[in-house]
């Protein structure tokens, strides 16, 4: 229900209730007033105001309105001198209270799961898949060694990359050694 929809319920509740002498209370002021009457029905926001207004001297706010509807839904305290006694019920036929102790027992907590060790690829998969980047690498190194400014920086290049390569091939040759053998 929006707030819009209280004031109009409110204004239609206050034409309904204007007394003879004109004494009728005020509507909300702003929406965060209005907003706090919405669930109520018209007649009861209407009664809500009258006591806001007269509790506040006709200037009201959200947090007085929201007092008032807190104090009309307040629930009586239960009366704890009212002892309720429980009927013996009768145990049904085949159970004995031995039994019915054991099925009413408390079950124990179980232990937690263990999580599984993550599952690795397949290994043709990764294979397949380092195999394809390995292939990338190596042409894109080909290109670079086609390129015409490789003889200009030849020394360059070999000093900061030639043992990488070389590592590189024999990683490769004992990789190919593993797979012919």
């Amino acid at each position: 229900m929006s707030a819009a929809t209280v004031v109009d319920g409110m204004e239609a509740a206050l034409e309904m209730a204007t007394s003879p002498i004109g004494d009728t209370p005020a509507l909300p002021a702003n929406e965060g007033q209005a907003r706090e009457l919405t669930g109520l029905d018209p007649a009861e926001a209407v009664d809500v105001m009258a006591k806001v207004n007269e509790a506040t001297g006709g200037r009201p706010t959200a947090a007085a309105i929201r007092s008032e509807i807190g104090s009309r839904r307040i629930d009586p305290e239960p009366d704890i001198d009212a002892e309720v006694e429980a009927e013996p019920v009768e145990i049904a036929p085949g159970f004995t209270d031995a039994a019915l102790a054991e099925l009413n027992a408390p079950t124990p907590t179980p232990a937690p799961a263990q999580p599984a060790t993550p599952k690795r690829r397949p290994i043709t998969d990764a294979f397949d898949s380092a195999t394809f980047n390995l292939k990338r690498a190596v042409e894109s190194v080909n290109r670079l060694a086609a390129d015409d400014r490789l003889k200009r920086n030849k020394d360059q290049i070999k000093a900061s990359n030639l043992s990488d390569l070389i590592r590189v091939r024999d990683a490769l040759n004992s990789v190919i050694t593993q797979l012919e053998g």
